[in-house]
C-alpha cells in the first residue's frame, strides 16, 4: 500500500515522508515490462527489494526538489527501479550498487525533465486548440505535468480543451459564457502557463 505522511511545521519546510509496496510498483510496470520483472529468481527480486527499501525514500526526496511534485517524484522512484529490475545484471555486479542506482535515477529525472519541457512548449506554440500534441503512454501524464504551473482554474481549462477532446463551443455552454470569452480564458491560461513555466 501506498503511504504518504505530510508533516507541515510553521516557519520549516514541507517534510515528506514516504514508503512504498515493492510488489504494487512492480505491478505498475508496463505489461511487457511486467512480464519479464515476473519471471526473475526470488533472490533478485530480493535483492532489489532491499536496494528499494534502504533508498526509496532518498531518491524520492531527490526527485521531489527537482520536479517540486510528489505525484512526478513517485514516478521517477518507480521507473528507477523497474529499469533496476530490468538491467539486474549490470546492477548486481556493480562495486556500488547504490551509486547505481543514483545514476540511473538521475538519468530517468532527466528524461522526465526532458519529455514534460518538449510537451509543454508544443502546448505554448499552439495558436488555436485544433489538436494538441499526443501525450504518450511513455511520457508522464498531463495532470502532473501541467498541473504544476498554472492556477486550478487555468488547468481546468487547458485540460478541458487539450486532453478531454471539449470545443470552445462546449466548454463556453459549460461555463455559461461566450465562444469568444472561453477562447480568450485559454489564451489567458496557455500564457500563465508560459510565464511560468521555466525550461531549464
Amino acid at each position: 500500500a501506498l503511504t504518504i505522511l505530510l508533516t507541515l511545521t510553521k516557519g520549516k519546510r514541507l517534510s515528506i515522508l514516504y514508503r512504498q509496496s515493492f510488489v504494487l510498483l512492480l505491478l505498475m510496470a508496463r505489461l511487457k515490462e511486467r512480464s519479464n520483472i515476473m519471471k526473475l529468481e526470488p533472490q533478485i527480486l530480493a535483492y532489489i527489494e532491499s536496494l528499494y527499501r534502504k533508498e526509496a525514500l532518498l531518491l524520492f526526496r531527490y526527485a521531489n526538489v527537482l520536479f517540486e511534485n510528489p505525484s512526478i517524484a513517485e514516478e521517477a522512484v518507480q521507473e528507477t527501479f523497474i529499469i533496476a529490475c530490468l538491467n539486474h545484471q549490470k546492477l548486481m555486479s556493480s562495486p556500488n550498487p547504490e551509486g547505481w542506482i543514483m545514476n540511473t535515477h538521475k538519468n530517468v529525472c532527466r528524461n522526465i525533465h526532458r519529455v514534460n519541457n518538449r510537451y509543454i512548449k508544443q502546448l505554448i506554440s499552439l495558436d488555436e486548440m485544433t489538436s494538441a500534441p499526443a501525450y504518450t503512454e511513455d511520457s508522464y501524464n498531463f495532470e502532473n505535468t501541467v498541473s504544476s504551473f498554472v492556477t486550478t482554474e487555468d488547468f481546468i481549462i487547458l485540460k478541458k480543451l487539450i486532453l478531454d477532446g471539449y470545443s470552445h463551443k462546449d466548454l463556453a455552454e459549460e461555463l455559461g459564457i461566450s465562444i469568444d470569452a472561453c477562447k480568450k480564458r485559454f489564451q489567458r491560461a496557455k500564457q500563465r502557463l508560459k510565464q511560468n513555466f521555466h525550461d531549464d
